[in-house]
């Protein structure tokens, strides 16, 4: 394996008994081609990270507003941070989420390196042994990141890792054909 390409996921979940058969790892990848309104996850749409505020949880601190170094918050009428999330798109400080006392901020969308998600994933062998489980690629659109895939696949298959792939389909075929023999499981 030449270059450990980078992947942008949202959300890794453990211990999951849905989405395959056995205990399994769900590894949920940002950005999708369809924009569902009935989509289970949203935060998943996008192609890059993103800020996240529930007005619910926002305690109207001003901590985010205080924290941020781009000035890219400010107060609405009711007291609530509105952001530029043009300028939150480029930041990666994440301050504002670091400061906030109630957790109402939250940014989706980390990078990964193939190798560094396999060893945190692999951490559970012996779960998705004992119960015929392992890891399940689910997003937004897990194909939609095609070389991160071809990567972490070839690593689960040279240590017999069982892998399926949740897809809406829509992606580009000649991108991903050389993933049909890494022995993946479709849902």
């Amino acid at each position: 394996m030449s270059v450990n390409v980078s992947g942008l996921i949202f959300n890794i979940q453990e211990y999951a008994i849905q989405d395959g058969p056995g205990i399994r790892t769900i590894i949920f990848f940002k950005g999708c081609p369809l924009i569902c309104i009935w989509c289970s996850n949203p935060e998943g749409q996008e192609y890059y990270s993103e800020l996240m505020h529930s007005k619910i949880l926002c305690q109207k601190c001003g901590q985010c507003v205080l924290a941020c170094n781009e000035n890219a918050i400010f107060y609405d009428s009711n007291g609530f941070p509105v952001f530029e999330r043009i300028i939150c798109k480029s930041c990666e400080e994440k301050t504002c989420e670091q400061k906030c006392p109630s957790k109402a901020i939250k940014i989706t969308g980390t990078y990964w390196q193939t190798e560094n998600l396999y060893k945190k994933i692999k951490t559970n062998s012996l779960f998705y042994r004992n119960s015929n489980g392992g890891v399940t690629l689910s997003g937004g659109e897990s194909m939609a990141q095609p070389e991160f895939i071809e990567q972490f696949l070839t690593l689960a298959q040279n240590t017999g890792l069982s892998v399926g792939v949740e897809t809406c389909g829509l992606f580009n075929w000649n991108k991903v054909k050389n993933l049909y023999p890494l022995n993946i499981m479709s849902f």
